[in-house]
């Protein structure tokens, strides 16, 4: 038995989970690999890639994802350049590793997903109650962790039917993070505002509150950051010209990117990308 399971095993047979935080000047690999146990996997500082199905997601600082075992799962450090592939930047990630029912993460992020400040909040005061076991392991009380995903996943679980009109705080909360997440997975194929709105279950003109809200902006601004966001982290690798990234980022042309993308940092992508 692999000592990592055997401690989340010992820790289990108390209603422990165990936590560990992981700081490193470059974040390794690991896997990708079929997990042995259930984890919550956060960052804390800087940013990695999470493979989720067969593709690497960016996860920076304030995402969170819910993995159940037997899942496949990895993570490695976002790419700092095209030869060496060094990873850049500090990163801080927090751990929770323990067993639990299979039905544990039912509507919980599977991906990337950024947790809103409340939320963050919760998850690192949970951390913060953890205390040490008989084998000098940093443990958590498992049945508090779940009732943290739990929460998150009822906040997050999906609407059915027809676009619904969110009442409560949650019910927003609840819709931004969804949508949040489609846009990390879907702004690169050329998602734009009223297909985020569907695939959402909500009308446009409710989601544009919930974003006025959320992030003082509207989902259409909110995409156009995203591919801002990896436009810049392509044309800074040196591997692609700007008309392949206008391609891999979403947009419908080279002249919309280069319009966006100048009004947004100040300068062209072919001047961006020769700086660096």
């Amino acid at each position: 038995m692999p000592s990592v399971l055997r401690a989340v095993v010992e820790a289990a047979r108390e209603g422990n989970a165990i936590v560990h935080r992981k700081h490193k000047r470059a974040q390794q690999r690991y896997g990708p690999d079929r997990t042995p146990v259930d984890e919550v996997f956060a960052v804390l500082a800087g940013s990695v890639e999470c493979l989720h199905g067969r593709r690497w997601l960016p996860a920076g600082a304030g995402d969170v994802v819910c993995v159940r075992r037997g899942r496949l799962w990895g993570v490695r450090a976002r790419r700092g350049g095209a030869a060496t592939g060094a990873a850049t930047g500090e990163v801080r990630l927090l751990n929770l590793m323990f067993l639990a029912r299979p039905s544990w993460c039912a509507g919980a992020p599977s991906v990337p997903t950024a947790l809103p400040a409340p939320w963050w909040r919760r998850l690192l005061a949970l951390e913060a109650r953890s205390g040490f076991d008989a084998h000098g392991q940093r443990v958590l009380p498992i049945a508090e962790i779940l009732d943290l995903v739990g929460a998150l996943a009822r906040a997050g679980r999906a609407a059915t039917g027809g676009p619904v009109r969110p009442h409560t705080a949650d019910d927003w909360m609840a819709t931004w993070i969804r949508a949040e997440e489609v846009i990390r997975a879907r702004a690169a194929a050329g998602l734009t505002a009223d297909q985020l709105a569907r695939a959402v279950h909500c009308s446009p003109t409710q989601l544009r509150r919930i974003f006025r809200s959320a992030r003082g902006t509207t989902p259409k601004a909110a995409i156009t950051a995203w591919r801002v966001d990896e436009a810049r982290r392509l044309l800074a690798s040196g591997r692609w010209t700007a008309t392949q990234v206008a391609a891999q980022v979403g947009f419908a042309t080279v002249q919309r990117f280069h319009a966006v993308f100048r009004r947004a940092v100040g300068m062209t992508p072919g001047a961006f990308g020769g700086r660096a």
